[in-house]
């Protein structure tokens, strides 16, 4: 275990560079980055699901036990960042077309991929002798509930997309209006959330419109880092400060929703002078979806077979293997669903 957090590091490490103490990377806010950061912590939200599968207390696995207790919520807080900023983006530059094919492109693009694991899942859960009512499965294929999917976060993003068609349908003059009818909503929506479901269902929703917030003013805050290194410390003093302030109350949500937020921030302000970005982070956040929604079913297989029980190494290399090789026949899949459409 602790060798797999070695290999993350060294993949952080391959093909690192430094923009220098007086300068910053113009583009580290473009795909290529941000993908490769993703492929970090997709990496351990493998990490993160595979230890509920499996026991893993030796002195060799002690460092990415405590990675992972520390990391908590926190491992998917950029994904929801960079989904908001990316969207936010698109609406700068393609105006409110995209607005309104959101509801196709985006929300039914998503929820139609989401459908297909849930039918997966189902299947797999059918043939392993389980059964389900009617009610649960209708429920999983909203996302409100699960068949041993990871349907929360999808769940939590497309309530995040329909926000942000909603806000922007009725207030699409003014993007900043019609951001802030994004964060009224959300923080909405956490409200509710509270009274049915567990934190972790949406203690790192705001970091999505925190993503959007950035976009509209990264301008502003790049001028303003680009001549202040006072101001860029200050930002890394404050956002770990808030960070190390969610270890001491981290039973209150609100919190949490801020320690996500400084979490956030905290890796952008370390990318606009760390560049990382090579072709094996990028790979993997490019393939966020299935390595994230598919990476439960080797595990649930695997430890069917009682690979889990005679030897937790050879679980956890068979199920990183199986993993990636999902990708393959997922993108596949997704070839012939486009060539039939067409």
């Amino acid at each position: 275990m602790n060798l797999y957090i070695l290999l993350i590091f060294v993949l952080i490490l391959y093909k690192f560079s430094f923009a220098g103490w007086k300068g910053r990377f113009q583009d580290y806010m473009c795909i290529e980055k941000t993908n490769s950061i993703k492929g970090i912590f997709i990496l351990l939200v493998f990490l993160r699901h595979i230890c509920s599968y499996a026991d893993y207390n030796g002195p060799m696995d002690q460092a990415a036990v405590w990675i992972d207790r520390m990391s908590r919520q926190l491992i998917v807080a950029m994904f929801l960042f960079y989904s908001g900023y990316g969207i936010m983006e698109a609406i700068r530059r393609k105006g409110y077309d995209y607005i309104k094919a959101m509801p196709v492109k985006r929300i039914g693009s998503v929820w139609a991929d989401f459908a297909a694991a849930v039918s997966v899942f189902w299947i797999l859960r059918t043939l392993m002798g389980k059964k389900y009512g009617f009610s649960k499965i209708v429920l999983s294929y909203l996302g409100w509930d699960g068949l041993g999917n990871s349907n929360w976060y999808l769940f939590s993003i497309l309530v995040m997309y329909l926000l942000t068609y909603v806000s922007f349908r009725i207030l699409r003059k003014n993007h900043w209006h019609a951001v802030i009818g994004v964060t009224i909503l959300s923080t909405g929506y956490i409200l509710v959330m509270m009274q049915f479901k567990e934190g972790y269902w949406y203690n790192t929703v705001l970091c999505y419109t925190a993503g959007m917030w950035f976009s509209l003013l990264k301008t502003r805050i790049d001028r303003r880092l680009e001549t202040s290194g006072a101001a860029y410390l200050s930002g890394l003093l404050v956002t770990s400060g808030v960070m190390l302030a969610v270890w001491q109350f981290a039973e209150n949500q609100w919190v949490c929703e801020a320690g996500a937020v400084a979490f956030s921030f905290f890796v952008v302000l370390l990318t606009m002078k760390f560049g990382v970005k090579n072709k094996i982070l990028c790979w993997l956040g490019q393939n966020l979806f299935p390595l994230y929604i598919y990476q439960r079913i080797p595990m649930i297989l695997l430890r069917r077979a009682g690979l889990a029980e005679w030897n937790g190494y050879a679980y956890f290399a068979a199920c990183f293997v199986c993993m990636i090789g999902i990708v393959p026949i997922y993108q596949c899949w997704k070839r012939r669903g486009k060539s039939r459409m067409i």
